[in-house]
């Protein structure tokens, strides 16, 4: 009897884990592996499939008809910091560090831990990083010091959203609409301002870059339902804002005098570097990373700016975003591998420096605004082809870096530091 308890005991525990994972913003595919290696060390049978919106579970004790649990739940919100520590506890259950009870406890005080910013500092974050990305694309001062302001009145939009449970499908229209409104607005005084840019900037945290990416990870590991319906989600997401940054122009079109006056202002390679730095401590702050490992994301960002945009001058852009991929992918997966800590959490900053979100916006502001963004021609054309060079990049990386691989590297590391 007391062992048939700790049997549904460790089931219920990995229905946890897995349940935690899918929240925290996993990958199915990652999910499914770390689930399934705690499975086969606790000697259960178990099988596991998630998906965006569900959990599903198969247990059996290999004697008699088993039992399947589904779970619906909700698309997982990226919390880096809260990962870390689920997938840092996975690691030590594979190496019977933490009994039974003590492994929900962990969970327990995963679950209620506070972020680790606080608002006001979020507040910034989301400002400035927005200011810090319009600088990338050679925008003039004046587009950077309106993108701040842009940033932070779409950070207290959302804030104002999260208490109004209505609001939340409408967010991404609502939020590019008010950009674009008072982009408009704001361009009758600063003649000089990039419309388009600002309004890219205003909403960069939540153009679809990473949840592309995340669904070209999935894709490149054969994880098809996953992978499909993170590519449509992240398609409507990047409609939305494309539809309310057109509705919001063209309706202050009619009413005011618009100048669309573009005027490029390429900023030194210092203030870009400045820039990269500035995004990549925001895009921290905005997913919760803990703080010793802000550092490390910094300079995966580097890596991709400095492939994707400097060494694309000579080799063209999409073998540039190919190599930029397979870098910040190989970096991210040997460090994490390194420190027990997922990957995501220092690819991210990789993935927004050459998000693919924003080229899309900006091909069909392109079209729109019959205006130059930026030097690259037929940018709609230039973002379906990145697609494909970050999918090859990951494939590269997620091939070399197995979980076996992984084992590797953290038996590798205790050998050393022992």
């Amino acid at each position: 009897m007391e062992i048939e308890f700790e049997i549904e005991e460790k089931y219920r525990l990995v229905v946890r884990l897995a349940k935690m994972l899918h929240k925290y913003g996993t990958s199915s595919f990652r999910v499914e592996a770390y689930v399934t290696e705690v499975v086969e060390h606790w000697n259960l049978n178990c099988d596991i499939l998630d998906s965006p919106t569900s959990l599903s579970f198969s247990f059996s004790d290999g004697k008699h008809d088993g039992k399947a649990l589904l779970i619906r739940s909700k698309p997982g919100e990226i919390n880096l910091g809260a990962l870390t520590k689920v997938t840092k506890l996975i690691y030590h259950i594979l190496e019977d560090r933490y009994t039974l009870v003590e492994i929900d406890d962990e969970l327990n005080k995963i679950e209620s831990e506070r972020p680790y910013y606080s608002s006001f500092v979020e507040f910034l974050s989301f400002a400035l990083g927005s200011g810090g990305f319009s600088l990338l694309y050679d925008s003039n001062w004046v587009t950077c010091f309106i993108s701040v302001f842009l940033g932070g009145i779409v950070y207290l939009l959302w804030k104002f959203a999260m208490k109004h449970t209505y609001m939340i499908g409408m967010f991404e229209i609502l939020s590019a609409f008010i950009s674009a409104v008072l982009a408009s607005v704001l361009s009758l005084f600063f003649p000089t301002l990039s419309i388009p840019i600002a309004i890219l900037s205003a909403v960069i945290v939540y153009v679809p870059g990473l949840s592309i990416s995340l669904a070209l990870e999935e894709l490149s590991s054969r994880g098809l339902l996953a992978g499909t319906a993170r590519l449509m989600d992240a398609f409507v997401v990047l409609i939305k804002l494309i539809v309310g940054a057109l509705v919001g122009v063209q309706l202050m079109e009619k009413l005011l005098e618009i100048p669309h006056n573009y005027i490029v202002d390429p900023v030194t390679p210092i203030t870009k570097g400045l820039a990269i730095i500035l995004l990549s401590f925001c895009i921290a702050v905005l997913f919760n990373v803990q703080k010793r490992e802000v550092i490390f994301g910094v300079i995966s960002g580097f890596i991709a700016y400095l492939c994707s945009y400097m060494l694309g001058q000579y080799i063209g852009m999409i073998p540039a975003i190919f190599m930029a991929s397979v870098l910040v992918g190989v970096y991210s997966c040997l460090l994490g591998g390194w420190r027990d800590v997922p990957s995501l959490v220092y690819i991210v900053q990789g993935i927004i420096i050459m998000v693919p979100g924003s080229r899309s916006y900006i091909g069909i502001t392109d079209f729109y605004f019959s205006q130059p963004i930026s030097t690259t021609e037929n940018m709609g054309q230039s973002a379906l082809f990145m697609f494909a060079a970050i999918m090859g990049g990951l494939i590269i990386s997620n091939s070399i870096f197995t979980m076996d691989n992984m084992k590797r590297i953290r038996e590798v590391r205790k050998r050393m530091c022992h």
